[in-house]
């Protein structure tokens, strides 16, 4: 999990100064792949999940630890879902990812997440 720890701080960083230069496909797609390492290290090490076993469904699968890990707490939910479909936009749609779609509050709620499995990580 610790390799997987400094992935996801390079990825953040980089998401952050990708947003800053207003580069919000790029940046989207990093931030979700930055949140998603940090569930995906809080599965591995607490769940001993793994991730050859499923990797077709890695992603409904870390959206389910997401769930179950963040049952209290819908902002996280709705913001990873939130997350996941900036990023599906970013990576597969035509259209642009939009300042109005991926505005702070989702930068916020996404840094808390993966501050929270960092954290539990490291536990």
């Amino acid at each position: 999990p610790v390799m997987y720890a400094d992935k996801v701080r390079i990825g953040w960083d980089l998401a952050l100064s990708l947003r800053n230069a207003g580069d919000l496909n790029n940046s989207a797609s990093r931030m979700y792949y930055a949140v998603f390492q940090a569930v995906l290290a809080y599965a591995v090490k607490k769940e001993r999940f793994d991730r050859e076993k499923h990797r077709e469904k890695v992603h409904s699968e870390m959206k389910r630890v997401l769930k179950e890990a963040a049952a209290r707490n819908k902002e996280w939910r709705d913001c990873y879902d939130d997350l996941r479909e900036l990023r599906n936009r970013a990576d597969y749609d035509p259209e642009d990812v939009t300042a109005s779609a991926f505005d702070l509050n989702i930068v916020h709620q996404s840094e808390c997440i993966k501050n929270f499995f960092l954290n539990e990580v490291s536990k």
